[in-house]
């Protein structure tokens, strides 16, 4: 399903306003990567690159999956 960013952004906004708790979440686990990351730069560049963010990004669709299903999907 293709949407200009102006659709995508406007979507995303409502879906915060619809649930904040679980947008905040989202929000902290993005923050809570970047932390890890900022803290583990110097021991391991393949942790860094591959693993963080792997880690962020699920934790993050896992918390909007149940929104999109509700509201934008059915």
């Amino acid at each position: 399903l293709e949407q200009k960013n102006k659709d995508v952004l406007k979507n995303a906004r409502l879906l915060c306003m619809i649930s904040p708790g679980k947008a905040l979440m989202a929000a902290l686990a993005v923050i809570g990567g970047a932390a890890l990351t900022a803290a583990l730069m110097p021991l391991s560049i393949f942790l860094v690159l591959a693993i963080v963010p792997a880690i962020v990004q699920y934790t993050v669709s896992y918390l909007v999956y149940e929104l999109a299903e509700d509201y934008i999907l059915t």
